[in-house]
């Protein structure tokens, strides 16, 4: 299963977004972005030699950032590799509620 419109929008472009830097600039580029986009919830994945592979999770509320949240993923495991067969109906419900 993927995330396919009009639930997600991909991008492609490398945009210089830093969302827990402290200049004014990096909270305004975010709060543009769900503006334009009418998003309340970014995930935005970055990569550097600090933390590789990261996931920043971005929640915002009235066009302004409510909270962040930033993982890191070391092991991927695809959906074919659990063996709960509902698994699929149970994510796809958790993503459209």
């Amino acid at each position: 299963m993927s995330l396919k419109r009009p639930h997600t929008i991909a991008f492609n472009k490398k945009n210089d977004i830093r969302p827990f830097d402290s200049s004014s600039t990096a909270i305004a580029s975010l709060e543009f972005w769900t503006v334009k986009n009418d998003a309340s919830l970014f995930v935005i994945g970055q990569t550097t030699k600090k933390r590789p592979h990261g996931l920043t999770f971005v929640r915002m509320y009235d066009s302004k950032v409510l909270d962040m949240i930033e993982v890191g993923v070391e092991g991927l495991i695809s959906m074919s590799e659990f063996k709960v067969s509902f698994f699929n109906l149970l994510l796809y419900s958790m993503l459209t509620s």
